[in-house]
């Protein structure tokens, strides 16, 4: 078929009329159409936050403390150092375990009456203390308070018999048990040392100290810096059913002895008395070491049977430290002993 010139030329200017090519005049450039391997510049982002990002800003902006706190403590707490040491089970949730602190170390605080004051979760492992107004004087109690762990147990101190019979009145009839330690003088000796010099590498490397014997710990005496051997006391490992802490406290309270210095008397609840009465009459005439927070606070030698109450001495010293001593005790007992062990980081004036 012929196509005549004139029919050829209309052709060619209806193709290249204006607007009517892809990059005619007037019209702007085609973009290129969004590809797997070209991208698509110009998609706007999703200005929706995620569900996680948005409950990461409701958390930061819960741990701010308040600003009418104007002075601030700060403390931390370590999970996988207690894991480690063996202070809580390897399964045990962080959170929970800051709620539980938090709510100890305000009931503590409470007791002292410091005024307005508040505790509050910062993270997993941090928070706050913080006061309207809070005497230069008074923080320092408040900080050990708060770092006092406030475990208590009960565990019969161990030595050879002969160093028994020293420790006795002439007129004393032998303890109710002999032979807790099996061995000669020297041998309690030599054990001793080499349980001290474990002890002192387990604690340079911030672990708990395993002892080589199943049926002993090594335990520090309290306000002692453990550079004698006779600020360390061996104790017995008790049994599961002869196991006694601070669970069976109950109303512990501020009293005075005989010569009118402040002692801490609690009662055994009633669920614990028998047991606690038939393990202390099975030792009599033993020293019952009284550890709190891991160090021997007293050893006094159990005169008779215990059934339903205790009382916890305090030594020498001024009365007025004693009975400071005694208040903090009690408040410690009152609200039970923490988790984690906190550590001071800072103290803020805001």
């Amino acid at each position: 078929m012929r196509i005549s010139a004139t029919v050829l030329a209309l052709i060619l200017v209806l193709v290249w009329l204006p607007g009517c090519g892809d990059d005619a005049p007037g019209k702007p450039p085609s973009k290129e159409a969004p590809t797997k391997e070209t991208p698509a510049k110009d998609a706007p982002d999703d200005p929706t936050p995620s569900i996680e990002a948005e409950e990461a800003r409701r958390r930061a902006q819960q741990a701010k403390p308040p600003e009418y706190w104007r002075v601030l403590m700060t403390f931390e707490t370590d999970p996988a150092a207690a894991r480690k040491a063996g202070r809580i089970g390897k399964d045990a949730d962080a959170r929970e375990l800051m709620d539980e602190v938090v709510e100890i170390v305000a009931q503590r605080i409470q007791a002292l009456k410091p005024g307005e004051f508040g505790v509050k979760a910062a993270s997993e492992t941090r928070f706050y203390v913080g006061f309207r107004v809070l005497p230069v004087e008074r923080r320092e109690a408040i900080a050990a308070l708060v770092t006092r762990v406030g475990t208590l147990e009960f565990l019969i101190e161990v030595l050879p018999d002969a160093e028994y019979a020293k420790r006795m009145d002439p007129d004393d009839d032998a303890p109710a048990r002999t032979g807790l330690w099996r061995g000669s003088a020297a041998a309690f000796e030599a054990f001793k040392a080499a349980e001290i010099a474990g002890w002192k590498q387990a604690a340079a490397a911030g672990e708990a100290h395993v002892p080589t014997q199943p049926a002993y710990r090594l335990a520090l005496a309290s306000g002692k810096d453990g550079s004698a051997a006779e600020h360390f006391h061996v104790l017995e490992v008790p049994s599961e059913a002869e196991t006694f802490d601070g669970r069976m406290v109950a109303r512990p309270v501020v009293s005075f002895d005989q010569i009118n210095m402040p002692v801490v008397i609690f009662d055994v609840r009633k669920a614990w008395q028998e047991a606690f009465g038939i393990w202390t009459a099975k030792n009599v005439r033993l020293p019952l070491a009284i550890v709190l927070d891991g160090a021997v606070h007293s050893a006094p030698t159990i005169r008779s049977r215990l059934t339903t109450n205790v009382q916890i001495s305090f030594g020498q010293g001024p009365r007025s430290d004693l009975a400071r001593q005694a208040e903090e005790l009690v408040n410690v007992l009152q609200s039970g002993a923490l988790p984690l062990r906190p550590k001071l980081v800072s103290i803020e004036e805001r």
